[in-house]
């Protein structure tokens, strides 16, 4: 299959049972700007104010371009939610922000969670919290490094890269069914690099 369109904000029916594919990751961290890329259109909304996402938004890939028409089947939902880590606000309303996309992942039936971390500083603490919350929580996830066009060497990547890899192999000797993906992309929303093997994994997950 090719990512043939996506139509605009959508509202799936709870007893929609079409595949989820979330995407989560620390405020600011370019998921925005990877789901417009990978979805090849200007849907998500970007902001280099940290913490513009606050609500939970999908976006449908309707199996032609005909994206107007509501009886296109619609292969999959893309699910842009809210951020980490730091978010414009009163304290409180962040708090709520996240307290609903942690009841979001734990009740929406996700075929895969995918967890975005800044390829330029690697893994932070937070992302480690989620993470571990996420091994908890027994919810199916891959790390994607995202603004790879932005670290100031390819060694830095790789040595990002390792430090998951590393967290993963030695999780997987403590529990052999850890939720965790092996796998981690890297990716560039400005360049594109690494949305064809994204989209491949994708695509490799619709075909179970």
């Amino acid at each position: 299959m090719e990512p043939a369109a996506f139509g605009g904000q959508q509202h799936p029916s709870p007893d929609d049972t079409t595949p989820r594919f979330a995407f989560l990751g620390r405020s600011n961290v370019g998921k925005s700007s990877l789901l417009n890329a990978l979805m090849n259109q200007s849907l998500a909304v970007t902001s280099k104010q940290p913490g513009r996402t606050q609500k939970v938004h999908y976006y449908g890939w309707v199996a032609s371009e005909n994206t107007h028409n509501s009886m296109e089947r619609i292969h999959a939902y893309f699910v842009d939610l809210p951020g980490y880590g730091f978010a414009v606000g009163p304290d409180e309303a962040v708090e709520e922000w996240q307290r609903r996309t942690q009841q979001f992942l734990l009740r929406a039936p996700l075929t895969r969670l995918f967890l975005l971390q800044d390829a330029r500083v690697g893994p932070q603490a937070f992302d480690q919290t989620v993470q571990g919350w996420l091994e908890e929580a027994d919810i199916p996830f891959t790390i994607v490094l995202t603004k790879s066009d932005g670290a100031r060497r390819m060694a830095d990547i790789i040595k990002h890269v390792n430090q998951i890899c590393m967290r993963y192999h030695h999780r997987q000797q403590i529990d052999d069914t850890l939720s965790q993906s092996p796998f981690v992309y890297v990716t560039s929303a400005k360049h594109g690099t690494g949305l064809d093997e994204l989209w491949t994994s994708i695509e490799s997950e619709l075909s179970l």
